[in-house]
């Protein structure tokens, strides 16, 4: 006779497989390679333009005292760091990552977890800093962050045994908006045409339909029953975790990213409308091509597509 085994709740929650970290996003190596560590600094280290050609890549994936709030998910995202060169009690490890941020930064912070202390620097400027080990602080990096180049920079000390480490935790919002002037324009949807070609014109501002979405339209407006193609391309110097994009179209639209198709709308009486769509998982780390192929039956053809990216690294 067979017997039955019935599981409590919480044991099939701890038996599933998100729980034991299967599925979990990781740090690309491609990301982690773009921090440098050294235990020696020149002056000027902690900001943009330094040549730091001769620090190392750190190591990745020691052991740390993960601060509260760190679920099991964040703990396989982001890993504690140090020199190559293992433990050297007592004397400063530095630490820096250059960021490039293409878009307008809405929202930036940054949480610093050492064994056993730290200093933050952004831009060369010093921000926050902690004596107390595995004590982990929150910095909001919004009014520091500026468009271009910036270098998130952290000097770590390791003051007693057995263990060391540094964690950063960065999560910045880019929002990408419509005359940052990275939109472009095409006729026709010849092969290739989400590329640059010499033959893109830059789309023209029109009135927005509702407030505050003011679109873009082709240059000299769009016939009726004519189809407008529309490119911008999306820099990423981080890992996207979230991105909600607002996007409309009249009279009907294609939103397409790296060349998938995300979301689409053909009837006249909804395409007007703004839609709010998480293009998150259609993005990765570098350029990204996003493509708004649209329709005019009888309005005036009009689109808008602002994509709001929250990255980390």
């Amino acid at each position: 006779m067979m017997r039955t085994i019935r599981l409590c709740p919480l044991l099939l929650v701890l038996l599933s497989p998100a729980v034991w970290g299967q599925g979990f996003l990781q740090m690309p190596h491609s990301l982690q390679a773009l921090w440098r560590c050294s235990t020696a600094a020149g002056k000027g280290w902690n900001q943009a333009g330094y040549d730091a050609s001769g620090w190392t890549k750190p190591v990745f994936g020691l052991p740390g005292r993960y601060p509260q709030w760190a679920a099991p998910e964040d703990q396989a995202l982001h890993l504690f760091m140090w020199h190559p060169r293992g433990a050297d009690t007592g004397k400063p490890v530095y630490f820096r990552r250059n960021v490039y941020l293409p878009g307008l930064v809405t929202q930036a912070t940054v949480n610093v977890c050492a064994d056993d202390q730290f200093m933050l620097y952004v831009n060369g400027r010093g921000l926050m800093r902690s004596e107390e080990a595995h004590k982990d602080r929150t910095a909001d990096l919004t009014g520091q962050l500026q468009p271009g180049a910036n270098v998130i920079a952290v000097q770590a000390k390791d003051t007693q045994p057995p263990g060391y480490g540094l964690l950063v935790v960065p999560m910045i919002t880019q929002a990408f908006r419509m005359d940052d002037g990275a939109w472009w324009y095409s006729a026709d949807g010849r092969t290739g045409w989400q590329k640059a070609a010499a033959d893109d014109t830059p789309p023209i501002k029109v009135e927005g339909i509702e407030q505050p979405f003011a679109c873009f339209t082709a240059p000299g407006g769009m016939k009726e029953f004519s189809t407008a193609y529309f490119r911008r391309t999306i820099k990423l110097d981080g890992m996207p975790l979230e991105a909600p994009t607002v996007v409309l179209g009249d009279d009907s639209y294609e939103l397409k990213i790296n060349g998938k198709l995300v979301t689409l709308e053909k009837r006249l009486e909804r395409a007007w409308m703004p839609r709010k769509v998480d293009i998150a998982q259609f993005l990765r780390p570098g350029a990204n091509t996003v493509m708004v192929k649209v329709t005019n039956d009888w309005g005036p053809g009009r689109f808008y597509c602002v994509p709001e990216v929250t990255m980390t690294f």
